[in-house]
């Protein structure tokens, strides 16, 4: 028997002799009070315990990085799960003559009463407007637009004459696309943009092209063209040069197929949005 065995077996006759009661080795080790007992182990039952631990503090520029990421990562999710009409076939008109009338009344009676036109995508009434008020109504399908405004001054359900009138789209406005990946960085500004004016000259009309050296460099390019959000994204992976190109576009198409909710009529930096994306894109 070895030494430590021995002054065990010692430790307990003379515990035994001394009438001191024998306790495991579980229990040797006396419960603390409870007023100091504190847990390290987050426990999902326990609310609040997250808004308890102190939050690391962030740059502004990490902020907004994430930020441009969480969006992408939306845009991206959208963009897989709702696919989006040619855009020869979206069309869109104004509706007026409701006023005084519940607004879902008037969403249901509208897309009633246009139903026989063609597909109806979306129903906006847009509150800001005061005396008359208006909705848009977006149609998929060729001809839809034509058969609507034929029912101008038809009598809906709810017992009100609609006016109809055209609403088009901005089909001027250019998209802005980016495009990165290509390493021939012996080419001078001007050389660039001219390659890029030709790589993109199939998609519409190239309106500007700018050059940025940050971010590994990259190009913000303005298209316009009715179906150019179409054809961009058939080019990317293509090569540019030597190398395969990466192409996103970066601001929605002038035709779609649903209002926009949120849209922004101020000025863009431009630059700064497609600086954004790139660090999104490197930050995955």
């Amino acid at each position: 028997m070895d030494e430590s065995a021995n002054k065990g077996k010692k430790l307990k006759v003379i515990k035994k002799k001394r009438g001191m009661k024998l306790k495991r080795c579980s229990a040797s080790i006396p419960e603390p009070k409870a007023s100091g007992i504190g847990r390290t182990s987050f426990d999902a039952r326990d609310d609040g315990w997250f808004s308890a631990i102190p939050k690391p503090k962030y740059s502004a520029e990490y902020e907004a990085l994430i930020r441009t990421k969480l969006a992408d990562k939306l845009a991206k999710e959208r963009d897989a799960a709702i696919q989006e009409p040619k855009a020869s076939d979206i069309g869109r008109i104004s509706v007026m003559g409701f006023e005084g009338h519940d607004r879902e009344g008037v969403k249901s009676a509208l897309r009633e009463h246009f139903a026989s036109c063609g597909k109806i995508s979306d129903v906006y009434i847009n509150l800001k407007t005061k005396n008359p008020i208006v909705a848009h109504i977006y149609f998929v399908g060729e001809g839809a637009v034509e058969k609507a405004l034929k029912l101008n001054g038809s009598e809906v359900a709810g017992g009100w004459k609609v006016s109809a009138k055209p609403y088009p789209f901005y089909d001027d406005n250019p998209i802005l696309v980016k495009i990165r990946g290509y390493e021939d960085t012996w080419l001078s500004d001007g050389e660039l943009e001219v390659a890029v004016r030709e790589f993109f000259s199939s998609c519409g009309e190239v309106k500007q092209v700018v050059v940025h050296k940050e971010n590994g460099g990259f190009c913000c390019v303005d298209i316009k063209g009715i179906d150019a959000a179409e054809k961009v994204p058939e080019l990317d992976g293509s090569f540019f040069g030597r190398n395969k190109a990466v192409v996103r576009v970066l601001t929605l198409p002038p035709r779609h197929s649903t209002h926009n909710r949120a849209r922004n009529y101020g000025p863009r930096n431009l630059g700064l949005l497609a600086a954004n994306h790139t660090a999104a894109e490197t930050a995955e």
